[in-house]
Parts: C-alpha cells; sequence; structure tokens
C-alpha cells in the first residue's frame, strides 16, 4: 500500500466516525438510513446504539488501512466480512428502538 492509499483509507475512517458523532451526540437522526420517526420509540437509544456501532467500523477501517500499509493486503477480505456483519447486525437489532 502507498502512502496515498493510507490516506484515503483513513479519510474514509474519519468520514464513518464524523457520521457517527453527527448521529450519536448532535441526535442528527436523518443521517440513519430508513429512519422514520414514527417507528421509532427510543430516539437516544437508537442514536447511541448506530453511533457506537459507527465508531466501531471507523476503527476497524483504520486498523485495515495500517495491516494494509505493512503489506497484509489479505485484510480487505476480512474487513468486507465483518463490515457486512455490522450492517446486518445494525439492521436486525435497532428494531428493538421501535414500536
Amino acid at each position: 500500500m502507498t502512502i496515498e492509499r493510507l490516506a484515503i483509507v483513513s479519510a474514509s475512517g474519519v468520514f464513518i466516525a464524523v457520521l457517527g458523532y453527527l448521529i450519536k451526540n448532535k441526535g442528527m437522526m436523518n443521517l440513519i438510513a430508513g429512519y422514520d420517526s414514527s417507528e421509532v420509540s427510543d430516539d437516544v437509544g437508537l442514536a447511541n446504539f448506530i453511533g457506537r456501532n459507527l465508531y466501531a467500523i471507523a476503527a476497524l477501517t483504520f486498523c485495515v488501512g495500517v495491516f494494509d500499509y505493512y503489506g497484509f493486503e489479505q485484510i480487505w477480505i476480512i474487513y468486507v466480512i465483518i463490515l457486512f456483519g455490522s450492517v446486518v447486525w445494525m439492521s436486525r437489532h435497532s428494531g428493538q428502538y421501535t414500536h
């Protein structure tokens, strides 16, 4: 991996972390795909749940960039699997905050 690629992956991690911050700390629920305020019974709980998961994905993205920079290119397969699992996890468990 080149330093440019590391910078792009790191910038992606920052972007994901900013989304997590805006949802969790600023309550910008409109950033959550499929959010419907009439269906959600616990806005704060949902914001915390999604925000924490986005922070974890951001940290994972940073780690993947570092591993790839040091030559462990197979990390991308692991990253995609974990990322897909995280999205499924958030989708399935976010229902606990609805009526």
